[in-house]
């Protein structure tokens, strides 16, 4: 069975833009609370738009449908990872990643216009995906504090699997080049990359979402502790108070009466 990339890439084009419109929703939402998700939301919307200029290829300048489509592309996945920065509220500069951009522009620019070469562009944009959702990988498996690790696992693994199918297909490129600079007819290797790019967008738009409402959870949990704490200690020392010493001498009275023994409570009054 033969799968036509430009129908993969107009699926890819649908689970992007369906994904961005789920995020504006939870961007709208949560954008006070959290306020990497507006990173995430423009990723998406970068990422649809770069596939639809790409998908206009031939009715409009490679300019646009190969380099500044890819260059779109790339930018939202390093938006992507400065949203996870802010998001789990962990250090991350990303200033190599501004470099980086600069790079693979010039690199994508070279073999576009000075040295025309489709498997080289393919490279370069499969090495700039393993770079950069490497390093997102890295930040929500290891690089994140302890009580986000249950809030951020599950995107972790989506990214490590961006990384495992670009890297699959880096190797592929290298060692059975397609022998065509036609990008729509570059062969099943491309088109099975397409498919489950696809597939991990659709998988990322939803633990991005689980991951929005984990930290929802946590942070309700982590208040009503807060707030349990204060109904039963005193604010300014830190100690115990009054109901709770009732509700202490509630449950050890009802013991006392089960097992038939005797209480006594000892008062000391510190002046």
């Amino acid at each position: 069975m033969k799968l036509d990339i430009m129908t993969l890439l107009v699926m890819n084009l649908i689970v992007n833009a369906v994904s961005a419109w789920a995020m504006a929703v939870i961007w709208r939402e949560n954008r006070r609370q959290y306020p990497g998700i507006g990173y995430w939301l423009a990723n998406m919307l970068l990422q649809t738009a770069g596939l639809a200029l790409i998908l206009m290829r031939g009715r409009l300048p490679d300019m646009l449908c190969v380099l500044f489509a890819n260059l779109m592309m790339q930018s939202g996945a390093v938006l992507l990872l400065a949203g996870l920065t802010r998001f789990t509220e962990a250090p991350w500069r990303q200033g190599r990643n501004i470099a980086l951009l600069a790079v693979f522009t010039l690199a994508m620019a070279y073999y576009l216009y000075a040295a025309p070469d489709m498997q080289a562009r393919q490279i370069i944009v499969s090495a700039s995906i393993i770079l950069i959702t490497g390093q997102a990988a890295w930040l929500l498996l290891r690089g994140v504090a302890p009580k986000f690790l249950a809030v951020t696992n599950l995107t972790g693994y989506v990214l490590v699997g961006f990384v495992a199918t670009s890297l699959a297909r880096l190797v592929f490129i290298v060692t059975k080049p397609a022998g065509t600079q036609d990008f729509f007819n570059s062969g099943m290797a491309d088109a099975l990359a397409i498919t489950l790019y696809t597939t991990l967008n659709a998988c990322l738009a939803i633990c991005l979402v689980l991951a929005v409402n984990r930290r929802l959870l946590a942070d309700v949990g982590a208040l009503k502790d807060k707030l349990e704490i204060l109904a039963t200690h005193d604010a300014l020392t830190g100690l115990p108070n009054r109901p709770l010493f009732y509700d202490r001498l509630a449950v050890a009275l009802a013991g006392a009466r089960r097992q038939g023994v005797q209480l006594a409570v000892m008062s000391v009054d510190l002046d």
